[in-house]
C-alpha cells in the first residue's frame, strides 16, 4: 500500500513539473549568431536552449518622428491648435509640407541627413555598453514607399532607404552582440489614429482591404529579406493597435470601421499578418500588442499561431496597477506558453520599481525611450535634450528668421510655419545636422540609469 501511495505521489509530482513548466537556465550574456525561439514553457532560449531575458530600450523617433520628442515642428498652427496639442502634428504632415515646399529630391536629402545622424555606430556601441541586450527599432511603411498607394520608393531593395537603414541595424547589431525587434510603427492607412502612427486622426486600416494587402506585402518583404538574420529577435506586427479613435483627442475619424468591434477586426489584421510573415519566414518569433490589458489577445493555438511573443505596454504611476499587469503577463506565459515582453514602459516618469518586478518575473522589456528632444524639460529619454525657441532662433539663416521665430515665444503651440521655403529649409539643415543631433550633445538621465543599474563611466555623457 506504501509502495502504491509513493507511486501515485511521484506520478502527481512528475505531472505537476510538467504542467507548470520549467524556468530554463537564464544566461545574462547573449550570443546573438543564435537564433532566439519560444520554449514550450513560454521562455525566451537561445539554440543552446539557455533561457534569455531581453532588455533594452528603443530607438523611437529615428525612423519614425514623435514631434512630443524628435527636433521638429508644427508648420501649420491650425492643425496642431484644434487638438490642443503639438501631437496634431505627425511626421507625415511634416513629410507633405516639405515635399511641397521643396520637392521630392530636397525633402529626402533632409530626412536622410535626420537618419544618418540621429541615430549612429556610436548609439549602438554605447546601448552595449549600458549593459542592454536588445534594441526596438520602431520604422513605418513611409521608410520604404512614396505615397500612400504602395508604390516603393525603389524596386530595388537594396537601395531602398527603408531597408538601407534595417540593413544598418542589423549590421550595427551583429558587431556589437544585441538583438533586434522590428516594429512597425506607423502602419499604411493607420492603426490607431494617433500621431505616433505617422499621422493623426487616420484609423483606416482596419476597414480597407487595400491599405491591408500593403502592409502584407511589406511584412512579407520584410521577413524574406531578414529570415537568416539572427540578430533578430523578432518581428512586432504592429504598434498599439486601437481600432477606435484618435486617442489623444477623442476624436473618431471619419470612415474609421466600428469601434466596437475593436478586438474582432485587430485580431483579423493580426491573424492575415502573421500568415504572410510564416509564408516567408517560418522560426522568428513574432510578437503582437494587447496594447494595455494582455487579455485582448486570443489563445494563440486556436488561432493556428506559434513561436509566439505577446506584448503590453504600460505608462501607469501606481505600483499596484504594474503588478497586476505582471501578474496577467505570467498568467499568459503559464497558460498559452508565449513568451511576454514590455514593449514600451518609462520607470522614470512612472513607476520606477517596474524594472525589478519585471526582472525578477523574467519579463523581457525595452524602454521608452533611447533619446528624445523636448520644448520643455522633460526625463522620457535615457537621453534628454531641452530645445527651447530661443535655441531655435540661434539656428536662423537671417535675423528676419530669427524674429519670426521668436514671435513664436508666447504662442502655446509654436509654429514654423511663417518661414520662407529656404529659411525653412536651412533652418531644418542646421537642426537635423550631426552637431545638433548626436546623442553626446544630449544629456544622461542619472535617475534612469540607476533604476537600470547601467555603469556609471564608460558611455556617452558619464
Amino acid at each position: 500500500m506504501k509502495r502504491l501511495v509513493c507511486v501515485i505521489l511521484s506520478a502527481a509530482l512528475l505531472f505537476c513539473l510538467s504542467s507548470c513548466g520549467q524556468k530554463p537556465k537564464m544566461r545574462r550574456e547573449i550570443d546573438n549568431s543564435k537564433l532566439l525561439r519560444v520554449s514550450e514553457d513560454g521562455y525566451l532560449t537561445d539554440g543552446s536552449d539557455n533561457g534569455i531575458q531581453l532588455r533594452g530600450v528603443n530607438f523611437g523617433g529615428w525612423l519614425l518622428q514623435e514631434t512630443w520628442m524628435c527636433p521638429v515642428m508644427s508648420l501649420d498652427r491650425s492643425l496642431t491648435v484644434k487638438g490642443g496639442t503639438d501631437d496634431g502634428w505627425a511626421e507625415l504632415d511634416t513629410l507633405n509640407k516639405f515635399t511641397l515646399l521643396f520637392g521630392e529630391e530636397k525633402t529626402a536629402e533632409l530626412f536622410k541627413s535626420y537618419r544618418d545622424n540621429y541615430i549612429t555606430e556610436e548609439d549602438f556601441e554605447n546601448v552595449k555598453a549600458l549593459g542592454f541586450n536588445c534594441i526596438r527599432i520602431p520604422f513605418w511603411y513611409r521608410n520604404f514607399m512614396s505615397d500612400e498607394n504602395g508604390t516603393y520608393i525603389t524596386e530595388n531593395d537594396d537601395e531602398n532607404p527603408g531597408f538601407v537603414k534595417l540593413d544598418f541595424a542589423c549590421e550595427m547589431a551583429e558587431k556589437y552582440n544585441l538583438y533586434l525587434i522590428f516594429d512597425m510603427h506607423g502602419c499604411p492607412g493607420g492603426q490607431n489614429g494617433d500621431h505616433s502612427s505617422g499621422k493623426t486622426g487616420r484609423n483606416l486600416l482596419y476597414s480597407d482591404k487595400n491599405y491591408q494587402a500593403i502592409m502584407e506585402n511589406l511584412w512579407i518583404k520584410i521577413a524574406t529579406r531578414y529570415k537568416d538574420r539572427t540578430c533578430v529577435a523578432a518581428y512586432d506586427v504592429m504598434n498599439e493597435p486601437l481600432n477606435n479613435a484618435d486617442t489623444e483627442h477623442g476624436v473618431l475619424p471619419e470612415n474609421a470601421a466600428d469601434p466596437w468591434q475593436d478586438v474582432t477586426l485587430r485580431k483579423a489584421v493580426y491573424d492575415r499578418m502573421i500568415k504572410a510573415i510564416r509564408s516567408a519566414d517560418r522560426d522568428h518569433i513574432i510578437t503582437v500588442e494587447a496594447l494595455w490589458r494582455m487579455d485582448k489577445l486570443p489563445d494563440p493555438s486556436e488561432m493556428g499561431w506559434s513561436n509566439m511573443m505577446y506584448q503590453l505596454h504600460s505608462y501607469d504611476k501606481e505600483k499596484k496597477t504594474t503588478k497586476q499587469l505582471i501578474r496577467s503577463m505570467k498568467k499568459a506565459r503559464r497558460q498559452y506558453k508565449v513568451a511576454v515582453y514590455m514593449g514600451e514602459f518609462n520607470p522614470t516618469v512612472f513607476c520606477g520599481d517596474a524594472v525589478s518586478l519585471m526582472d525578477s518575473a523574467l519579463i523581457s522589456y525595452t524602454l521608452w525611450n533611447y533619446k528624445t528632444t523636448s520644448y520643455k524639460d522633460s526625463d522620457w529619454g535615457l537621453y534628454n535634450k531641452s530645445l527651447a525657441i530661443n535655441d531655435i532662433a540661434a539656428m536662423a539663416s537671417s535675423e528676419e528668421a530669427k524674429n519670426k521665430i521668436l514671435a513664436e515665444s508666447g504662442q502655446k503651440i509654436p509654429s514654423l510655419e511663417n518661414l520662407s521655403p529656404q529659411e525653412l529649409y536651412e533652418l531644418y539643415e542646421k537642426l537635423w545636422s550631426k552637431e545638433n543631433l548626436a546623442t553626446s550633445s544630449y544629456k544622461l538621465n542619472d535617475k534612469t540609469v540607476g533604476i537600470f543599474g547601467c555603469p556609471s563611466s564608460g558611455v556617452i555623457g558619464a
